[in-house]
């Protein structure tokens, strides 16, 4: 789960939970925003599609591999506003720790390990 707090009155929540298809159910809430949907995460491309149930959003994004990080781009359709994006993500917790994390979904390339 990801909880990024913005302000006092704006906040986002993100959970990610594998599911039995070899895929990962993904929930956001905050910011106006309340959809769920799919992502595959385990190889890249890593890709998600999410949607509110009464169908007004619709979110696409990918994740990818940059030097040191990964980075995040995206299109959203909320209402008939159109938002695009592209972010470089920071990690915040150590290898260490997030060997040692169970809800912490790892991108690592797999040939490294």
């Amino acid at each position: 789960m990801i909880d990024a707090r913005l302000d006092e009155k704006r906040s986002i929540s993100v959970r990610v939970v594998a599911d039995e298809f070899g895929t990962y159910a993904v929930l956001i809430r905050g910011l106006g925003i309340d959809a769920q949907g799919t992502a595959k995460l385990d190889s890249e491309p890593h890709l998600g599609l999410l949607w509110s149930e009464d169908g007004s959003v619709h979110i696409a994004f990918t994740l990818f591999a940059l030097p040191e990080t990964h980075g995040l781009r995206g299109f959203a359709k909320i209402g008939q506003d159109t938002w695009t994006w592209e972010l470089a993500l920071q990690p915040l917790l150590r290898v260490e720790q997030e060997r040692q994390a169970g809800n912490v979904v790892s991108l690592a390339d797999r040939r490294r390990r």
